[in-house]
């Protein structure tokens, strides 16, 4: 509730008709009646007008501008009755106009009392825009009416009973008491049931010289995570939510309602609606039916949920204005009060299933009923594989790594042509490779040092087979890797790597390769076949292999600057692939069931759903303090409940199986690659904000998964200046979640 001004306004209704200002009158009973307004001023209002009926007569009927050049907020008029008859019911009508148009029209009835001034707060709320009809005055003008009965009025976007009213604003500063509901038969609020004026929660300030209080939209939702109401309109009441806010989509040719923030996002608050337009439901949060109905049109785009705490003061916001109240930080206590549900226990986070599936690196452990079976992540660009076959990739494309010579990016999924029943895929900085029919490899996109391995250093848009040599094509291959420029691929004739050998990368010494090169393995090594996914996992100048004999052992060979090797040896060495040592997990007799790579991390899950990582711990992805712990040569045991990991540049993404898969991240969130919440390093896992998953991948600042249910989904978090969001880069919020559009 905002004040539009402090003087009174006095209406002496059975004296005189016309109303005088009455400041010193402040005292005298009556009614004050405050506007609620949750969307920007003068941005998406241009003029309030309230009109007052007593007895069925109109005895009040005024506009306010509040234009730019005019009041900013508006919210409160005074109005104290001064008849005889306390009996006679009030009915305040609020009318919010854009240009002309009325958008949106509530009203409220109530009795006045003789001996006090009492608040009627009057809301005029964005779920209930557009519930007008047309009315006809007393002198016959015309007047736009909510689309309520008589005895109702608009909550939450829906017509409920007057009588049946809660206070709001007792509820929004925090001491919990509502109005006693009322006889339904009664068609308005009692006297009794009406609070008394408190001057600092109205004005601002015990003696009420400020001009009202206000609510801090973008401070409030900064660090809110977006959720998906599922198809009742509850969604996951985690732990300590307290604020909801609705992104709003845009009408044509109008500005969205709602505050603008420093992301761009047009937020109105829910809990301004009303305190009972959530409420939970066990592990549920139910929102209001207009919520989703919004959303299903386009006017609710995005629904966020915050466990901060309020936030009542700024003059930077136009729903603020310069002379809102400076109100002191709410007690413990009141800020309990404010919560919209009650604390439920731990952080659930997004919610997955377990179960098999592929993902970026081959770990499994999600599942669901997606179209798509496969998701790998680049640099700066994503692809995904349908279970039928069909590659699609989006995001950068300068050297053609989506498969098409144009757009320069694209957040729209491509289908890349001429490749089809693809069984793997694999994403290195700027190439893409697939693996298809009869084991053969096809790759596309940059190819500076051979990552294409089609025996030139010339990067092309057209997937091409690799080459063993002029003419020969590499085929029986089972799995794949790319690294950041070179690629690797395995099956029962061995292992093959080409591209980029500046650091022993490939597995054998010499120079960089442009053809597949048959790579030579310790004596008896062999390596895994894992269902569904690939042993191999390949980084900036390292690959490492999960291997079936020894079981359950991993080796790594090229760089060891960061410690990818895991087995503590001198960080400067790099070695082939022949002397490769095997990594010594934390857990004695436990082996690696899955592996992935990012730029100089590795981690595997383990066969006892342990989670062990190496080597570069850029910020904390390691879960150690990158000041204390750069990196580490050694495998660090990170959690014991895992089913899946995928690990990026300097951020990874676990599922475990506490939470039923929920899936949480380490290290980088500075570009919001796992949650809109969350510190630059992250020691300890943040709940990532996803719908439910079937499949991960991590890339350089951005994370995508593969939503469970039926059809072609993908969401993706992080960087998004090359479209790898799957949203417009130009205008996607930073800290939002993209949805890739599939052809």
């Amino acid at each position: 509730m905002i004040s539009l001004r402090r003087c009174a306004l006095l209406l002496p209704f059975l004296a005189a008709p016309f109303l005088t200002q009455a400041c010193a009158d402040e005292r005298a009973p009556g009614i004050l009646i405050a506007l609620d307004v949750d969307s920007d001023i003068p941005k998406d209002i241009d003029s309030l007008r309230l009109v007052v009926k007593a007895g069925g007569q109109i005895v009040y009927d005024q506009s306010t501008s509040v234009g730019a050049n005019a009041q900013r907020v508006p919210a409160t008029f005074k109005l104290v009755k001064t008849g005889d008859d306390p009996t006679v019911p009030i009915t305040a009508r609020a009318i919010a106009y854009s240009g002309a148009t009325a958008i949106v029209v509530n009203q409220l009835t109530a009795t006045a009392p003789t001996d006090r001034v009492a608040l009627l707060r009057l809301p005029v709320h964005f779920l209930c825009f557009g519930q007008t009809r047309s009315e006809a005055t007393t002198d016959g003008t015309p007047l736009a009416t909510v689309a309520c009965a008589d005895d109702e009025t608009c909550q939450a976007g829906s017509c409920v009973k007057m009588a049946t009213v809660l206070d709001r604003a007792d509820k929004q500063f925090g001491n919990g008491v509502g109005l006693a509901p009322q006889p339904a038969s009664a068609g308005s609020i009692s006297t009794e049931s009406l609070p008394t004026v408190a001057p600092g929660d109205v004005f601002g300030g015990t003696d009420g010289d400020g001009s009202g209080t206000c609510f801090d939209v973008p401070a409030a939702f900064k660090n809110a995570r977006e959720v998906v109401p599922d198809a009742a309109c509850t969604i996951d009441a985690f732990a300590g939510v307290r604020n909801i806010g609705l992104v709003t989509g845009a009408p044509a040719g109008k500005s969205r309602p709602g505050i603008v923030d420093a992301l761009g996002r047009s937020i109105v608050p829910l809990w301004m609606e009303s305190d009972w337009g959530a409420y939970t439901e066990g592990a549920r949060l139910r929102l209001p039916p207009a919520v989703c109905q919004r959303m299903a049109a386009g006017a609710v785009t995005a629904v966020l949920a915050s466990d901060g705490y309020f936030v009542e003061k700024s003059a930077k916001y136009a729903n603020c204005g310069a002379w809102s109240s400076v109100r002191k930080p709410a007690s413990a206590e009141d800020q309990e009060g404010r919560r919209i549900g009650p604390t439920l226990g731990a952080d659930s986070g997004t919610v997955t299933d377990a179960g098999d599936a592929s993902v970026d690196s081959g770990d499994g452990g999600l599942s669901g009923t997606s179209d798509l079976a496969l998701l790998t992540a680049g640099s700066a660009h994503a692809c995904a594989a349908a279970r039928t076959g069909e590659v699609y990739c989006w995001g950068a494309n300068k050297n053609g790594q989506l498969g098409s010579a144009a757009p320069a990016l694209s957040p729209r999924a491509l289908l890349v042509p001429a490749v089809g029943g693809a069984t793997a895929i694999a994403a290195g900085a700027s190439h893409t490779c697939a693996l298809v029919a009869n084991g053969r490899v096809l790759c596309w996109g940059g190819n500076e040092v051979g990552q294409l391995g089609r025996g030139t250093a010339t990067a092309t848009d057209a997937p091409g087979a690799v080459l063993l040599g002029a003419g020969k094509e590499l085929t029986g291959m089972t799995y794949l890797a790319a690294g950041e420029s070179h690629t690797c691929a395995g099956g029962p004739s061995g292992l093959f790597c080409w591209g980029n050998n500046r650091a022993q990368q490939l597995g054998i010494a010499g120079g960089n390769q442009l053809f597949a090169a048959l790579i030579a393995l310790p004596e008896g090594a062999s390596i895994a076949a894992i269902p569904g996914g690939s042993p191999l996992a390949a980084g900036r100048d390292y690959t490492c292999a999960l291997f079936s004999a020894p079981a359950g052992t991993v080796g790594c060979w090229g760089t060891n600057t960061s410690g990818e090797f895991g087995t503590g040896a001198v960080p400067a060495a790099t070695v082939v692939a022949t002397s490769v040592k095997s990594v010594s997990f934390p857990l004695q007799g436990d082996g690696a069931a899955a592996i992935s790579g990012g730029t100089s991390s590795i981690c595997v899950r383990s066969v006892a759903n342990h989670v062990y990582c190496w080597g570069a711990n850029k910020q904390g992805l390691l879960g150690v303090s990158s000041v204390t712990l750069p990196s580490s040569g050694k495998a660090l045991d990170l959690r014991a409940d895992a089913t899946s990991v995928v690990v990026g540049q300097n951020h990874l993404l676990l599922a475990s199986v506490a939470g039923g898969g929920a899936v949480s991240g380490l290290g980088s969130n500075d570009r919001f690659e796992i949650s809109s919440v969350g510190g630059k390093e992250n020691i300890v896992p943040i709940a990532a904000e996803f719908p439910r998953l079937s499949g991960l991948a991590a890339g350089v600042g951005f994370s995508c998964g593969i939503v469970a249910t039926a059809g072609k989904r993908v969401v993706c978090r992080g960087e998004n200046g090359n479209g790898q969001r799957g949203s417009d880069p130009a205008t996607s919020p930073a800290n939002a979640t993209g949805e890739v559009s599939f052809p």
